[in-house]
């Protein structure tokens, strides 16, 4: 699933039935595995390149629009992959509070050098641990 870019993984979310999307955790059910195609959920895309927007109606005949800020550059995957997104979880807000719960920031601690202290030409290093 690693290799798959965020766009494919969204779409194949959508057929799983009490998986992670739909209040579950994993992998569907055995009996819910029959799946349909994912992309049977999607009518169409439309996409403004010009008023740098994305619409989602999806075969429901939910509809879903996310609009590129003019400080970001325009990507038509992000922008579809926003709307499925937001149609998972019901709203654009719902979705975001469910990403401020969830997201964990992981950061690598830059290895301290040691430091070096000269005095009188001997050389001391004390080593922070």
């Amino acid at each position: 699933m690693l290799d798959k870019n965020i766009f494919e993984y969204l779409l194949e979310s959508l057929d799983m039935k009490g998986g992670i999307f739909c209040g579950g955790f994993g992998f569907p059910d055995e009996e819910d595995v029959e799946q349909e195609n994912p992309e049977s959920k999607i009518a169409s895309i439309l996409v403004n390149e010009g008023k740098r927007v994305v619409t989602v109606t999806f075969a429901d005949g939910d509809v879903r629009m996310s609009k590129c800020s003019e400080k970001d550059e325009f990507d038509v995957k992000v922008g579809a992959a926003l709307c499925i997104l937001y149609h998972m979880f019901g709203s654009s807000t719902k979705a975001s509070k469910v990403i401020e719960q969830k997201a964990k920031f992981v950061t690598k601690k830059k290895k301290e050098e040691p430091k070096v202290k000269v005095t009188k030409g001997k050389l001391k290093v004390n080593e922070n641990k």
